[in-house]
Order: structure tokens, then C-alpha cells, then sequence
């Protein structure tokens, strides 16, 4: 080494000194050596760099900060002397610019050396501290839950920081912040697992039927997006869509939807891309998936590329601002294969972490306490969120899980493949067949809601109608949809208005009308809609399958097979009617390569109206206070005996036994009618004249029929008085609260300062028995409840045994 002019050393402590002139002849090593000697000259200089303190870097994050000097104006030449720069970081032998994206955190000690034109040198030892990287979004935000006061804010980061987010109306003057939960997510595409943190906040207290802003800063990227809350009032208007099957992965992009035609414009990845922006231009209040959200629903990379699709910064934030509801379908349970414990571990498990939906825990009393999540606490856990309803508006959503029947390969099994709750070595898979934890669960919720609301929905995967490949026998496809058709009798004795389904990734629509041998009303229609895929499958029909009970078909229109969704508005009618229309909506295929063609292509009943649907419910609101002031609902009747009661007026009727007796013979001939007079005596009417009596709200009817009907009764929320005689009274409770157990009723009325109730009977018309719960009384101790702790329904009459005269306590009248 050959260095000469005037030398300019640092000793550890940084100080500046200058020497005379020099020659120096020597090695790197015998140099280094030499510096310090040099450095004891004690001369001081003025050539010196100056910033010495350097500001932390994070991984990361992009860095930059200038080296510089004193007592000079001229060119520079930088370089470091000593130690290395921390990886990712370089500095500018001209400027002096340490820049760079720092990948490893730590302390780094290094020294930097720079030479003038005059050829004199300064050093000095620099410390520059790299911070870990802030934590980053994974997912960013979504809404769940929605609610008239609440929203569910959900985000998924790298790292347990917790983080702040600011929310309000107009200002973002409301603040919270997130406790992060670890969550191991299972990763077989590269052997192993991951762990990730998710966020949940939930945010309470909101005002109805409002706008909210909100912002989250996670690691120095800021997001901010909206949302709107929920109505509410019933009587609002609202939209929502359906979308199914969109079966993300990120082998979508260049690859055509099964069944599209060899030449289809559009492939899945744009078109579940042209979805989005469709669905954000509609401005909808939520969106409902019927199932078949990923391609594999064990494989991360797949719930990875549906986030980064429906929560987009090209095609749009969607799933930040409208709430996206969702039920498993058969993808969703396939983890590598369907075998246990597998599907629960890797696919279900991912399913329910990403997915935040209502729970159905606090159920049924009224399921066989041997069923299989009755008896283990454990798996009904597993099952929350699998089934689950919410309200919205004017309308009652209730999702289903119908992915698997017991037993295995049986005639109900909608998947030969997958085991559970009611197969040996089964997994988490709820059964839905009468009989089962969600059938009961179903049908109570069925009864409380058309008490609440207009309309009722029910979305589920498997199809029941179909022209698709699972609507063929089980021998030829092992996931068929046609089991699901028992559930039919069941929505219809209950008024449903629509159900929406998946699966066969077609755009489909069937109906059914009630038979009123199972107790449904024949002037009503359901109609099972299949709405097509938003980035997925684009079917035609399967030859040889065929569906009786189809309305529309988008193989059969001019328009042809596209992507599309459903669009369902809610509005209010003529003379306090509400309607809801539903179109099918499609995806223009030009959109994937011309952004000036706007994605949403139109609605199949432009050119076919069989594709249009309407249905129109009466929900007057005289008062004007946004709640009906009544609503019709079905009541169900077995062939057989039924204990009944009268809800409110039953429209038609003369409100006396003869006049039900006339309405019920329009369809079934009627052996009996009888209730309990004041002296506990059967009385008995027939259609003869002076042999009825006046029906009341609340009254309790014993109803034997020859064969299965149902009447409709205008309900509206009475609370009648209801007396009690010594013995036997039958009665109802017309506006029984959701909830509501024989054992919670015993207990009100043992809190009553009246009381004279001994016991409460229940009659189940599909068995033909009777349940009973009951208070005991031993000494001067409390009276304890014991029997059965089923569930009290508004339209059921019960047996209560009264001990003296007296009156019945109406829990939820007070």
C-alpha cells in the first residue's frame, strides 16, 4: 500500500487529528497498525465527517441517509474501511449515501473512510442498529357480522403487534386497538405450518342504518376503507347478492372455467376479477357464498389468492366495505383428501379462522340428547359457525351445512368421501336429516322467524334441482345434491321465499310448491336458485339428467353461459306490500381485455323472462314506526293429533271452531277440534250449527286430522291474559321469545307472586308423545325443575297443570 498527503486519523472515540505530511509504505495490515500511531499526532484537523450518529433502520424498509463532511466543498470519494455494511445496504462512493432494503435486523459496527481531491483522508466509526421488520399485512381488513349496532372488523398480520384503529362517521375520532391471535395454519405446500396473527375487532355500539369510516395502520401501511350498518328497522329496504363456487386458486390465471367452451374470452382469474368490480358498482348491503369458497380448502395459498381477489387495490376493496357471508361447500372440506382428521385439521380449520360467522351454540333443546354434538361439548363447539342465521332488514338468513349425511354411503349422503359426526371415526360434519342437532336447530329457527320477518332465505351448497353432474345417482357421482330435497316439505310448512345453492357451476333456477299432506301452503312457490360462478365453472347441461322441476336455464338462452351472480332488492310495494326481485346477473367476458367495458354484461331476464322472479309478502305499518303490524306465517299440521294455539286472527275464519273447521276442510277432512273448558272438561265442535265455540289468542286447541295440512295465521305480537283453572288447561304463549324453554317458563312463573303451575306437557305431532317438565316441592326447601327442557313456540298449544285458580305468567310480555 502507497499512501501519501496529509493523513487525518480517528481514534476510537472519533476525535480528529492532523500530522504533517507523509510517505507510507506498508501492507493493509501494517497500515491499519500504523493509523493509530498516527492518530497520537496531536495536531487538530479540519477535514472530518460529521455524521456520526445514524438514524435505525427496519427490514424492510427503504433507507437513506448522506454521509458528510466539514471543511470541504470539493469531490468526495467514500468507501468503508473496516466491518461490513448490513445486508441490503450500500453506500455511494460519490454522494456518501447509505441507501438500501436492510433484510437483516441487528447492531452493526463499521468504519467508512473518505478522500478529498486533495487527497486527504477522514475515517470514522459509524453504528447503525437495523430493527426487525414492522408487522405487515398478510390480509388486509374485511367486514363480518354485520349488525344494525356493530360491525366485525377482521385483518391478519406477520407479527403480534398489536394494532390501533381509528374509526367515526365523518371524523376518525373513535379508537381502539387490536389484540392479535396466534393461529397455526397448516402449509402443505411446503410440509409443514405457519404461524399468522388475526385481528378481530369487534366494533359495538354503532348507529343503525350509518356510514363508518375506519383506518388501520399496520406497520406503516395505512388502509382505510368504509362500511355501512345494518337497518333497524324490519321494514327497510335492502340488496344483496349470491355468489357460489368461486374456487379460487392461483393456478386461475390463464386457465378456462370447467365446462367453458374452448375459445371462452375470459379466464378464471379475470373472471372472478370482472365479479368484483360488478358486485362493488351494485353497491349491495352484504354477499352471501353458497360454498366452494377455494379450490382446496387445505391448501393456504388458495384462502391467500381469495383475499388478494375479493380485497383488491386494482379491481377494488370489496370485501373491506360489504360483508361476505359464507357456508362450507365440498372444496372447502378437501384437505389433501377428504379422510379424517385431515379435512377438519387442514381444511375446516382455515374455513372457520377466515370466515367469522354467527353462532349456533346456544341451539336446540329439543334434539335427541344421544345425538353425537349433544353428548360431546367438543364437537359441538366444532360445529359453530358451520349453521347459523342472522337478520337483516325485512329478512331472515339462515346458512347450512349439508357437505355430509350419515351413515356413510347411505341413501341421504351427500359425500361418500367424507366422514362425520354420525359416522364411526367420523370427523366435525354436522348431519342435517330430520333427527339431527341442525334439522331441529333448522326447523325452531324456521318457526321463530316467520314471526320476525317477511322473507326468509336459506343457502346451502349441495343443489337439489339440477341438470349438473351431481344431480346423477350416487353410483355415478359420489357428492350428489339430490339428498337435500327432504328439506323442502320443511321450508315450505315455514314460508321460506327463496333458497340459493351451489355446486353444479351453472346458472340454474327450479321450483317446488307446498303439499299440504306435509303441511305446506299449495299456492306458495320456493324457488331454488343456482347462480352461476364468479370465476369458476361455466357448465352446460348433462345429457341424461334431467330436472322437472326447472324454470331457467342459461344453456337454453340467447344470451349463453357466463359468469354471474344473483341480485336480490328488497323494496317496499302497493298497500303495504314488500317485495323481493331476483335477477341473474353476467359478467361480460370483453371485460377481461377492454377496462372500458363495464363487467356487469346485464340480466338474463332482459331477453328471458323466466329468469325474473318476484315474490310479495303482506307487512303493513299503519303506525309508521318500520315494523309490520303483522304477518302472516303457515302453521303446520300432521295427519293425526296436534296441540295447537291461535297466534292471532286466522284469516277467513268466523275466530270460532267452526269456521277453522271450515277453512281446514278445504284441504283435509277434520275428526276433531276440542279444548278444555273452565270445569276441565274436552269440548268438542263440528261444522254443525250450534255446536262450536269462540277461539281466543292464546287458547289451546287439540286438532285431529286425517291427513297433514297447515293453515296461515295473521300473526302479530298479542299478549293475551291467559287464566288457569284446578287441573288440566290448554293454552299457548302467541308471542313466545326465541329461546325460551319449558324449564326458563316454570321458572318465571315460580318467581310469579301467583303462581299455582305444577308442570307444563308439549305434544309432538310428528311422534305422537308428550314432553313434560315439572317443579318439585319436598318440605320447606326451593322447589327444584325437573323432565324434559324443550322448547316453547309461539302456534304450539301446551298441557299446564294448575294447582288452584289463577293466572299464566307470558314471559317476553313484561
Amino acid at each position: 500500500m502507497l499512501l501519501h498527503g496529509n493523513v487525518r486519523d480517528y481514534s476510537s472515540f472519533g476525535a480528529p487529528y492532523e500530522s504533517p505530511n507523509f510517505i507510507f509504505v506498508g501492507d493493509n495490515s501494517s497500515w491499519s497498525r500504523a493509523r493509530f500511531a498516527l492518530g497520537r499526532i496531536e495536531a487538530r484537523s479540519l477535514f472530518q465527517i460529521t455524521s456520526i450518529a445514524l438514524p435505525d433502520a427496519r427490514v424492510d424498509q427503504s433507507y437513506s441517509h448522506y454521509l458528510t463532511v466539514a471543511a470541504d466543498t470539493g469531490s468526495l470519494q467514500w468507501s468503508i474501511d473496516e466491518g461490513q455494511l448490513p445486508a441490503g445496504l450500500e453506500l455511494d462512493a460519490a454522494t456518501g449515501e447509505l441507501f438500501g432494503l436492510p433484510s437483516l435486523s441487528g447492531a452493526y459496527r463499521f468504519v467508512v473512510m473518505v478522500v478529498n481531491e486533495a487527497g486527504n483522508l477522514a475515517l470514522a466509526e459509524l453504528n447503525l442498529q437495523v430493527n426487525k421488520a414492522a408487522a405487515r399485512f398478510i390480509h388486509r381488513p374485511y367486514v363480518q357480522r354485520p349488525k344494525a349496532d356493530g360491525m366485525t372488523l377482521v385483518w391478519w398480520s406477520d407479527s403480534a403487534t398489536p394494532v390501533g384503529l381509528r374509526f367515526g362517521t365523518d371524523a376518525l375520532d373513535q379508537f381502539l386497538v387490536s389484540t392479535p391471535e396466534a393461529i397455526n395454519l397448516t402449509d402443505p405446500e411446503h410440509n409443514g405450518e405457519v404461524q399468522r396473527w388475526r385481528h378481530l375487532v369487534a366494533l359495538e355500539g354503532l348507529q343503525p342504518d350509518t356510514r363508518y369510516r375506519y383506518r388501520v395502520d399496520q406497520g406503516g401501511e395505512v388502509f382505510e376503507a368504509a362500511f355501512h350498518t345494518a337497518p333497524a328497522q324490519t321494514l327497510a329496504p335492502i340488496r344483496f347478492l349470491v355468489w357460489a363456487d368461486t374456487e379460487t386458486e392461483p393456478a386461475s390465471v390463464g386457465r378456462l372455467g370447467s365446462g367453458a367452451p374452448a375459445d371462452y374470452p375470459m379466464d378464471q382469474d379475470q373472471g372472478i376479477r370482472a365479479g368484483v368490480r360488478a358486485s362493488l358498482a351494485l353497491q349491495p348491503d352484504f354477499i352471501l357464498l353458497a360454498g366452494d369458497l377455494v379450490q382446496e380448502g387445505g391448501r393456504l395459498s388458495d384462502w391467500d389468492e381469495l383475499f388478494a381477489r375479493i380485497n383488491d387495490p386494482v379491481d377494488g376493496w370489496l370485501a373491506a366495505s360489504v360483508p361476505m357471508i359464507a357456508v362450507p361447500g365440498n372444496h372447502d372440506y378437501w384437505g389433501g383428501s377428504f379422510d379424517q382428521p385431515g379435512s377438519e385439521v387442514h381444511a375446516l380449520q382455515k374455513f372457520l379462522s377466515h370466515l367469522i360467522n354467527p353462532s349456533n351454540i346456544a341451539a336446540t333443546r329439543r334434539v335427541n340428547p344421544n345425538w353425537p354434538s349433544e353428548r360431546n361439548s367438543a364437537l359441538r363447539a366444532a360445529q359453530d359457525g358451520r349453521y347459523f342465521r342472522f337478520r337483516y332488514g325485512p329478512a331472515t338468513f339462515i346458512g347450512l351445512d349439508v357437505n355430509n349425511q350419515g351413515l356413510n354411503r347411505g341413501v341421504s349422503d351427500t359425500n361418500w368421501h367424507l366422514l362425520g359426526e354420525g359416522d364411526a371415526g367420523g370427523g366435525a360434519a354436522p348431519d342435517w336429516m330430520p333427527g339431527s342437532r341442525q334439522y331441529q336447530w333448522l326447523e325452531e329457527t324456521l318457526q321463530s322467524a316467520q314471526r320476525q320477518t317477511p322473507f326468509i332465505f336459506v343457502f346451502w351448497h349441495h343443489a337439489p334441482w339440477s341438470q349438473g353432474p351431481h344431480n346423477r345417482q350416487p353410483e355415478q357421482d359420489k357428492q350428489v345434491g339430490t339428498p337435500t330435497r327432504a328439506l323442502d316439505a320443511l321450508l315450505h310448512r315455514y314460508g321460506v321465499t327463496a333458497v340459493f345453492n351451489g355446486h353444479e357451476e351453472m346458472m340454474e333456477h327450479s321450483e317446488t310448491v307446498g303439499n299440504p299432506k306435509l303441511g305446506g301452503n299449495p299456492a306458495h312457490r320456493i324457488r331454488y336458485f343456482i347462480p352461476g360462478t364468479v370465476g369458476d365453472g361455466l357448465r352446460a347441461p348433462v345429457p341424461g339428467v334431467e330436472n322437472p322441476q326447472q324454470v331457467f336455464h342459461y344453456a337454453h338462452s340467447s344470451i349463453g353461459r357466463h359468469y354471474g351472480f344473483l341480485v336480490v332488492d328488497i323494496a317496499p310495494g302497493d298497500a303495504g306490500s314488500w317485495n323481493a326481485s331476483f335477477r341473474q346477473a353476467w359478467i361480460d367476458p370483453a371485460a377481461a381485455h377492454d377496462p372500458a367495458v363495464d363487467p356487469l354484461g346485464g340480466y338474463y331476464d332482459q331477453i328471458d323472462a323466466a329468469a325474473y322472479f318476484e315474490a310479495t309478502v303482506d307487512a303493513p305499518d299503519a303506525d309508521n314506526d318500520g315494523e309490520p303490524d303483522r304477518l302472516t306465517v303457515h302453521q303446520p299440521l300432521m295427519a293425526g293429533l296436534n296441540l295447537i294455539s291461535l297466534t292471532a286472527l286466522i284469516p277467513g275464519s268466523r275466530m270460532t271452531c267452526g269456521g277453522l273447521i271450515a277453512e281446514l276442510e278445504q284441504t283435509t277432512p277434520v275428526r276433531s277440534i276440542q279444548h278444555l273448558d273452565a270445569s276441565g272438561r274436552l269440548e268438542s265442535c263440528s261444522d254443525a250449527p250450534g255446536s262450536e265455540f269462540s277461539l281466543v289468542p292464546g287458547m289451546g286447541l287439540l286438532v285431529d286430522l286425517a291427513i297433514g295440512t297447515g293453515i296461515d295465521q295473521s300473526w302479530q305480537r298479542v299478549c293475551p291474559s291467559v287464566p288457569l283453572y284446578p287441573g288440566g288447561n290448554l293454552i299457548g304463549h302467541p308471542a313466545a321469545p326465541l329461546g325460551l324453554t319449558c324449564h326458563g317458563w316454570l321458572s318465571a312463573q315460580l318467581n310469579h307472586i301467583d303462581n299455582t303451575v305444577t308442570s307444563i306437557a308439549g305434544f309432538d305431532a310428528e311422534t305422537g308423545h308428550w314432553k313434560t317438565c315439572a317443579l318439585r316441592h319436598q318440605g320447606s326447601a326451593p322447589a327444584t325443575l325437573q323432565g324434559a327442557d324443550f322448547a316453547i313456540l309461539p302456534g304450539h298449544g301446551y298441557r299446564v297443570y294448575s294447582s288452584q285458580s289463577g293466572t299464566m305468567l307470558l314471559p317476553g310480555c313484561d
